[in-house]
């Protein structure tokens, strides 16, 4: 600059495929949005604005989207965020562009449930029901390595913050939640009973409460989805979308485990939600 105009622009330039949207990547440009940092975002390669055809061969992108589902195609080729699976997903049935809403919001006229996973990482989801069955899953919140008396004053103190003045109209639980072990007799039910939590328990058979969310995937009220969720809810979302799945066995051929992966990040918030399910619609 002492010389002179000085250099007239500087920074870093990257190109990359769209992460998912844990990635640092899509929370810089998506979320915080910073003045200083701008993304550009590729045509499609199966769009009419596809860009560098002329050299390419004929056919490139279609050869290429031949025997990928729709989330690989999505990511490598469409150029769009997304979450590239490596399990069975547990709901086929679920479709983001159908299930998945950007502005579903709590609604002051239902009461709110809440559904209860436990063990060191938490979880609990809120749904609201409306008079005609449809299911709205409007918020969630997860943790790691939490006690659940701590998890469970920060979902009563979040949901003072966020939903002022509502009716909790239920509290169900996973029913492990019940018992104790040889060293304490404090159980995670008693716990939440103690600080004016009313839960009551949920169906435990993992293919009742598969089918109860199931059921409600592929169900219209009145033209529209019986089961929406928000686009906050973004473990959800993503466990949805292929994270919460069925491993592949270490065997030759396409086998599957017959449970969902409880390793998984995913299954806290979904066995969360499948506990309520199990209470409205089986």
């Amino acid at each position: 600059v002492k010389d002179g105009v000085g250099a007239t622009w500087d920074g870093i330039m990257m190109c990359s495929n769209p992460p998912d949207m844990d990635h640092w990547l899509y929370k810089l440009f998506e979320v915080d949005k910073p003045k200083n940092a701008e993304a550009f975002y590729q045509p499609s390669g199966l769009s009419p604005k596809a860009e560098n055809l002329a050299n390419l061969k004929p056919g490139y992108y279609e050869n290429m989207a031949v025997g990928k589902d729709a989330d690989w195609i999505k990511v490598y080729i469409e150029g769009q965020y997304g979450f590239v699976r490596e399990g069975k997903p547990v709901y086929m049935e679920y479709k983001d562009a159908i299930h998945c809403s950007n502005v579903l919001e709590y609604d002051a006229n239902y009461g709110i449930i809440r559904g209860w996973d436990f063990g060191r990482t938490p979880a609990c989801v809120f749904l609201q029901v409306n008079n005609r069955g449809r299911v709205f899953v409007i918020d969630e919140l997860t943790s790691d390595g939490m006690g659940i008396e701590v998890f469970a004053k920060e979902v009563l103190d979040y949901t003072k913050r966020t939903f002022p003045n509502c009716r909790i109209e239920q509290d169900v639980g996973d029913p492990s939640g019940g018992f104790g072990n040889e060293v304490t007799e404090t159980t995670a039910f008693s716990v939440l009973w103690d600080l004016g939590i009313n839960i009551e328990e949920g169906v435990q058979d993992p293919d009742i409460r598969i089918s109860a969310v199931k059921t409600r995937l592929s169900t219209l009220v009145d033209g529209e989805p019986a089961f929406l969720l928000s686009s906050k809810c973004n473990v959800l979302r993503k466990g949805f979308i292929g994270g919460y799945c069925y491993k592949r066995m270490q065997m030759s051929g396409e086998r599957y485990a017959d449970k969902p992966d409880k390793q998984s990040k995913y299954s806290h918030p979904h066995d969360a939600l499948q506990y309520p399910m199990t209470r409205l619609f089986e």
